[in-house]
């Protein structure tokens, strides 16, 4: 829950016979309750009242109100008092409100196939946050994990911890990551440095935060709640081109060595200037000798 944050309890409701005179009811067909951390009431929100609302007919009711500073957790009555009866049913009860944030996956610029880069595991919009849980996926024919570091961002040895696996072959990491103490952290929070190698181009080529991954705020120990994700997160890995990639075909081989090879010695121009690899003004067998170690990577 997200203190400060408004939220919306909702319900259906099909009133079969009010008791209160023999057709109607008075009262609040809805409440919502918020609790502080020692399970005491903070705060009450009254609902939609159902006096004159129509019966045998499904209506819509809802109670909206601001979670207190102190509340960490909500509750949703329905119901009618003793001395103002119906006979009625409930169906569809929902609790929408502020997002208590969302995880994703960030990277800087274009890479070649070939690379070693960095991608960072991020908490983005959240509050109170404490401990993450993340289920990455990717294509283990176009990319390898090499190290997984927690980020500054989270905090050091210290003040927290982070644990990670990864399976290569079936391309998944799994990440946990908690605060240590009484803290918490808010906002955009940067969890994870994953470094990965690319092994080849592919368009497209997407690293996804599986919605199986979750995050708790500081009061998971009382409420015995984790925000999970309502879908897959994907981050899409654009592909440049190397250096070394004359035929632009995202990988440096033998064609590329042909290529430059049969530009030895020639006077340089606008035609053949990308060959100067070291940009010494000649196109020899130094830019030849670095296409060649490109390509036995």
């Amino acid at each position: 829950m997200i203190r400060g944050g408004e939220y919306t309890a909702a319900a259906k409701l099909y009133i079969e016979q009010g008791l209160i005179e023999g057709t109607r009811t008075d009262d609040s067909g809805i409440m919502l309750y918020f609790y502080d951390k020692s399970g005491k009431q903070v705060s009450s929100v009254v609902g939609t009242v159902i006096k004159g609302m129509p019966q045998k007919e499904w209506v819509d009711i809802s109670a909206t109100g601001v979670a207190p500073e102190q509340a960490v957790y909500a509750r949703i009555g329905l119901f009618t008092s003793a001395w103002n009866m119906m006979i009625g049913y409930y169906d569809h009860v929902t609790f929408e409100g502020q997002s208590p944030g969302s995880l994703l996956l960030k990277a800087n610029g274009e890479i070649n196939v070939g690379d070693t880069f960095n991608v960072t595991l991020q908490a983005k919009d959240v509050t109170d946050l404490y401990a993450v849980q993340a289920a990455l996926e990717f294509d283990p024919a176009l990319f390898e994990v090499v190290d997984v570091q927690m980020a500054s961002g989270l905090g050091s040895t210290a003040n927290a911890y982070l644990g990670w696996n990864k399976d290569n072959t079936k391309g998944k990491i799994n990440i946990i990551a908690t605060l240590l103490g009484d803290r918490a952290l808010g906002g955009s929070v940067d969890i994870a440095q994953i470094t990965m190698k690319s092994k080849q181009f592919a368009d497209p080529a997407n690293l996804i935060v599986s919605k199986q991954s979750l995050f708790t705020d500081k009061n998971a120990d009382i409420t015995k709640l984790s925000y999970v994700m309502s879908d897959d997160v994907k981050l899409g890995v654009q592909f440049g081109y190397a250096a070394e990639d004359f035929n632009k075909d995202h990988k440096v081989d033998a064609q590329d060595v042909a290529l430059i090879a049969k530009q030895l010695g020639k006077p340089l121009d606008d035609s053949n200037r990308m060959f100067d690899l070291n940009g010494d003004g000649i196109i020899d067998i130094t830019d030849l000798a670095l296409v060649v170690l490109k390509s036995l990577q």
